[in-house]
């Protein structure tokens, strides 16, 4: 089996973490410097916009991950419902505005992409690598989605 992992974005296929640096623009006309920064934004729209704004405007990626955790109470009930499509949405930005991006996705191939966390065990791997892995399915969607276009 082919796996590519992934995890640290100063490492190698560092490309498909979520705090690697790769600016977008959503359809809203808002810019987002990371998908982390999308992501942590998204959990606040309806409940705290004044935390939202602070995590789109972060420094790095790291920074917009904390504020989410020191609000937590904030996030939006219906979360656990739509996390995953605004992940697939992150990434869709991510890798369709930065060209070079898309290039390496489409490069992965056929090869099972995972995400090596070993404390996330629902986007990635996780310590045991039982874990649903969802960054990388979405991440395999989108390529198949970007090969069909070609």
């Amino acid at each position: 089996m082919d796996i590519l992992y992934f995890y640290y974005h100063f490492k190698e296929n560092g490309e498909f973490s979520n705090f690697y640096e790769a600016p977008f623009y959503d359809d809203n006309g808002l810019f987002f410097p990371t998908s982390e920064h999308y992501y942590q934004y998204y959990k606040f729209t309806q409940t705290n916009l004044k935390v939202a704004k602070q995590i789109r405007t972060a420094k790095r990626p790291a920074d917009a991950y904390r504020l989410s955790r020191q609000f937590r109470d904030d996030v939006r009930i219906d979360w656990d419902t739509i996390k995953i499509d605004v992940m697939r949405r992150a990434i869709y930005y991510k890798f369709t505005q930065n060209p070079h991006l898309k290039e390496k996705l489409l490069l992965s191939d056929s090869r099972i992409l995972a995400e090596n966390s070993p404390r996330d065990y629902f986007w990635g791997l996780g310590m045991d690598k039982s874990g649903k892995n969802m960054l990388g399915k979405l991440l395999m969607e989108l390529r198949e989605c970007l090969k069909e276009q070609q």
